[in-house]
């Protein structure tokens, strides 16, 4: 490492349309926060932690040029992103580059398409929580799913995911191609299949938004449970969007039953600074820069394995990494994972529906 006065990190997210901002924004500000603590708090022999800060927007390619340019701006790690497919792009290059990268949020499985010592990730694979997902399903009682889908390798991996669980469990999944032009057609198709939940597996805010209109004005789709695995409703602009009528839509969201000291002093912080209700999402955030400071602490730059030893005290639990043959990367093997729903308060709170201790 170079005798600077700082510690370059970089951190990318997505910060502006086409890419889910809300989601880019909830990332960085728990990052920053984390950032902050810890230049306020530690020493690094009287250095500080420089963020560099990219915005991915959504697409691979940015995120690419992002990475090749923070690697010739001296940053020595790298952190962010909630895309799955940009993250992935991400992966790749720092792979190539051998600049250690964690994955702050993105889920799915073969983030990498080698065996990489350079890549961890906190969040858990698509595979555990969409398994987990499924059997909640199960566990309530339904057997015959419909799944509204885009194409998409994060979308077509879920629905793969839901399908073989949902077999095992004895249920079946019918996947429904979303089609643009006649948006309406969700009725038609629910009313020939009698399923009795729908997952929402497509883009936020739209079409989901309209969707989840068109089947809840429709009183003949009372009984039907609407499903949001990907964690739409976990942010502010779901509830500004659809009211009432986004409760009681079951999610995926990565934070343990219990919340810690930390995670609760942070979601008070975020809140005051601001101005808005911050979500799992910048725990991740948060974690993603504590992580990365005990990786500066003790993290030989020769080491061609810089995530093996990390042990870290986050907002969420212990986080350490074992190298996972399955996804080929380092990985929180026990990151917290759970299925909630929002009640219908005005101000509405989520509710732990099931957690992996309670599948049999």
């Amino acid at each position: 490492m170079t005798q600077s006065q700082t510690h370059k990190i970089g951190f990318i997210a997505p910060l502006s349309e086409p890419g889910w901002q809300e989601a880019g924004e909830q990332l960085l500000s728990g990052f920053l926060l984390g950032i902050k603590r810890v230049n306020a708090h530690d020493d690094f022999s009287d250095r500080q932690i420089e963020v560099v800060i990219r915005d991915t927007a959504g697409s691979p390619e940015r995120a690419e040029e992002a990475v090749r340019e923070m690697k010739n701006l001296g940053v020595v790690a790298l952190a962010g992103e909630y895309h799955s497919v940009v993250a992935r792009s991400a992966a790749r290059i720092a792979h190539e580059l051998h600049l250690p990268y964690l994955c702050s949020s993105a889920v799915i499985d073969q983030l990498v398409d080698q065996p990489s010592d350079w890549i961890a990730r906190l969040s858990p694979p698509q595979s555990t929580g969409w398994t987990l997902f499924a059997d909640f399903l199960s566990n309530q009682g339904h057997s015959n799913i419909a799944a509204i889908t885009t194409q998409s390798a994060y979308w077509s991996k879920g629905v793969e995911i839901l399908r073989n669980r949902l077999l095992e469990r004895g249920g079946q999944l019918t996947e429904l191609p979303f089609q643009e032009s006649n948006p309406t057609q969700i009725i038609d198709s629910l009313g020939a299949i009698g399923a009795s939940s729908l997952l929402l597996l497509l883009g936020f805010p739209e079409p989901v938004t309209s969707i989840v209109r068109t089947v809840r004005n429709n009183r003949n789709f009372d009984h039907v449970l609407l499903g949001a695995p990907a964690g739409q409703p976990e942010f502010a602009q779901w509830h500004r969007n659809l009211g009432l009528f986004g409760t009681g839509v079951p999610f995926l969201r990565y934070v343990p039953t219990n919340q810690s000291s930390v995670a609760m002093d942070a979601f008070q912080e975020l809140r005051r600074l601001y101005r808005r209700e911050p979500s799992f999402v910048a725990l991740e955030g948060l974690d993603s820069a504590l992580v990365v400071a005990d990786l500066l602490r003790g993290y030989n730059y020769e080491n061609d394995k810089p995530w093996a030893s990390i042990i870290t005290n986050g907002s969420r639990g212990r986080i350490n990494f074992t190298f996972d043959p399955h996804s080929r990367m380092w990985q929180w093997v026990t990151a917290p994972v759970q299925v909630a729903s929002l009640n219908r308060l005005v101000s509405p709170v989520a509710q732990v529906l099931l957690t992996p201790s309670d599948v049999a």
